[in-house]
């Protein structure tokens, strides 16, 4: 429930925040960026976020069992 969701909060923001440090991740992230945008540094808009980089980040291990849990509140009607 809600309880565990909050618990687990601070370790897969941590995670999330980790993205930025993982080369992989960076080389993505700028091919994506310069497809939409052009490769112009900074040609991005900030705060914008492509669906690929999202869905990646929803399918993180860290998350996965949060959202199933929020998932199960929500077909048993809890909060």
């Amino acid at each position: 429930g809600m309880p565990d969701i909050q618990k687990a909060l601070p370790a897969a923001l941590a995670d999330l925040r980790s993205l930025p440090q993982d080369d992989s991740w960076i080389v993505t992230h700028a091919a994506e960026s310069a497809r939409f945008f052009g490769p112009a540094p900074g040609a991005g808009t900030y705060g914008e976020t492509f669906f690929g980089a999202w869905r990646d980040v929803m399918a993180r291990p860290c998350l996965v069992p949060l959202i199933e849990s929020l998932k199960r509140d929500e077909q048993e009607g809890g909060s």
